[in-house]
């Protein structure tokens, strides 16, 4: 993968692209959650959206096709961690830092791969 140059204003950001795929973060305070319907200015269709866990913490991963990338990465899989400095199972207090973590693929047929990618991240318990 080779590394797309970003430039974040309040967050940390970055993106690496395959011929295959392209991944995209955003961690940060204001890190956006746009599974509601749209994703990166596309309309979500034949999405799904369901809750898992990242390091003890709630996630929501979101899967969908879209057919105006103009890059031609059609389908994708986001994995969006609201509360990346709180464990529910520590009963801490909320936190302000947000992951949003995206994968993006052009074969329908990598779409088990990019499941992988996605739910490959680990965050590490708070240090608090």
């Amino acid at each position: 993968m080779v590394e797309r140059e970003l430039q974040g204003i309040d967050s940390l950001v970055g993106s690496y692209e395959s011929a295959a795929f392209r991944v995209d973060f955003d961690f940060g305070w204001y890190s956006d959650d746009s599974f509601g319907g749209r994703y990166d200015g596309r309309t979500m269709r034949d999405g799904t959206l369901e809750t898992t866990t990242v390091g003890g913490r709630p996630a929501r991963l979101a899967a969908w096709s879209a057919s105006n990338d103009a890059a031609g990465f059609t389908h994708g899989l986001g994995l969006y961690v609201p509360d990346v400095d709180r464990r529910d199972d520590a009963g801490d207090a909320p936190g302000e830092t947000k992951l949003a973590f995206n994968v993006v693929y052009r074969d329908p047929a990598d779409a088990d791969r990019a499941r992988r990618i996605a739910t490959s991240v680990v965050i590490a318990p708070p240090t608090h």
